[in-house]
């Protein structure tokens, strides 16, 4: 995956996988990008300060977390690793396991 191909799932697949979340809802929804490099490419960074201003949390956002916990730093680091056990390659790979019902 490149910021190129990142920005174009960001900004067609994405609003595609949210057309049941309300209207109202999705304008007060904040994206939250992690460390990786392809989510601060220009390109990106540019989409999200035109298309989400200060609604946008990550490196070069206006936004600041505060320092994480320890608590939500492990939590953090398993989630993501239960999501995405291998490595994502396409656009399919990272909506794959946040689309598909979960089991109980």
């Amino acid at each position: 995956m490149t910021g190129d191909s990142y920005l174009h799932f960001f900004q067609n697949d994405l609003p595609e996988h949210l057309e049941d979340v309300s209207l109202d809802t999705r304008l007060h929804v904040y994206r939250q990008h992690d460390g990786s490099p392809i989510h601060y490419t220009r390109k990106v960074t540019q989409h999200l300060n035109n298309t989400y201003p200060n609604r946008w949390i990550g490196r070069g956002s206006l936004i600041h977390l505060p320092e994480l916990t320890p608590f939500v730093f492990c939590l953090w680091g398993w989630l993501k690793g239960e999501v995405y056990p291998t490595k994502v390659d396409t656009c399919a790979d990272i909506v794959a396991p946040i689309t598909m019902p979960v089991s109980v």
